[in-house]
């Protein structure tokens, strides 16, 4: 994910992204459905696919360095995104947590 932030983050049509961890199911002990996520916001899909193909196969290669599950891609419409000013020190703590994130091969 690293790399496909760098390289998608470049198009004029991104807008931001967001990675969470999936960290229970529904059940408490059970498995969440999904590891990760990652959810790049694009002004439309032919933006995220201009940002994308050019760097596909790039991409794909990289997959197996973090990772030897298949991954899913799915257009959606953003409804509704809410978010809050964080401090300094709120944002070292995410890249700090982001870093080890990617540190963690499953």
């Amino acid at each position: 994910m690293p790399r496909s932030i760098e390289l998608l983050g470049r198009h004029p049509g991104f807008k931001g992204v967001s990675v969470d961890r999936g960290a229970t199911g529904p059940e408490p002990g059970t498995d969440a459905p999904y590891i990760i996520m990652c959810h790049f916001l694009f002004d439309s899909p032919e933006d995220f696919l201009a940002a994308y193909m050019p760097h596909a196969t790039t991409l794909q290669e990289d997959i197996p360095n973090y990772t030897d599950i298949q991954p899913l891609i799915q257009f959606s419409d953003v409804l509704l995104s809410r978010t809050r000013e964080a401090d300094t020190n709120h944002y070292q703590t995410q890249a700090n947590a982001f870093r080890s994130l990617f540190n963690e091969k499953k």
